[in-house]
């Protein structure tokens, strides 16, 4: 590739991020200001609204733009091309899905509810009739699956570059870019865990629904698609990187 096909490059996915960083954060915007009206920022009015507003609308940026990178791959096949060991387009997206799921951690962490913190999402406060210091109620449970699903993602964000592609060969990344599947699925758990305890609007509720159902009905149809493939043909993978503009 020469100098100038490299520089084109490089500028379409700077475009792209600053497409992205832009959509991603009207959706925290929106996402934010609808929260307000519905009361969703509220909760149990314990105050720090503005903080639980912008922790809420973070999470959905996030699993927007995760949903969106998981639909790719079945998009492709259904437009019948041919799928890629990686494409700039879906780790750009998912980059973003990681960078809204860590703001949406730590926001989550600075929020205080009246005598609640972060502290409290984890352990017990000493005294308390525990056996143990560790939080594994209903309440807990759901902290640390999200705790867990943003490591994953973190590790995932600092997979995605050519850099790591090379350091690590295509076969062991591509078994390592497969985590994204575990963090979605813990994303789901975490997120169906705090739709019930938030007792969230039926905006939020159905748009947290949706862009689930689709994007495991999307999954589920492009892993019957690839098997099928597979057995009438060799199943020749590609290894390269697709540069896309």
């Amino acid at each position: 590739m020469s100098k100038e096909e490299i520089s084109n490059y490089t500028l379409c996915r700077l475009v792209r991020h600053i497409a992205l960083f832009v959509f991603g954060s009207l959706i925290v915007i929106l996402a934010a200001r609808w929260s307000h009206l519905t009361g969703d920022d509220n909760i149990m009015s314990m105050g720090a609204r503005e903080m639980v507003a912008l922790s809420l609308a973070t999470s959905y940026a996030s699993i927007l733009f995760l949903s969106i990178t998981l639909l790719i791959g079945p998009a492709r096949q259904w437009m019948s091309i041919k799928l890629p060991l990686s494409s700039y387009l879906r780790r750009d997206i998912g980059i973003w899905a990681a960078v809204f799921a860590i703001v949406h951690t730590v926001t989550s962490m600075l929020i205080e509810l009246g005598p609640v913190n972060a502290f409290d999402f984890f352990f017990y406060r000493a005294g308390a009739s525990a056996v143990m210091p560790l939080r594994l109620d209903f309440f807990g449970i759901a902290n640390y699956l999200g705790l867990i699903a943003c490591l994953i993602f973190i590790l995932l964000l600092v997979l995605s570059s050519d850099v790591a592609i090379r350091m690590l060969k295509p076969s062991r990344w591509k078994r390592l870019q497969r985590w994204i599947y575990a963090g979605a699925l813990i994303t789901v758990a975490h997120g169906i865990m705090y739709q019930m305890m938030g007792q969230r609007s039926l905006s939020f509720v159905l748009i947290f629904a949706v862009l689930t159902i689709v994007t495991v009905v999307g999954q589920i149809w492009g892993l019957f698609r690839r098997r099928s493939e597979q057995r009438s043909n060799t199943g020749t993978t590609t290894d390269g990187i697709v540069k896309e503009k």
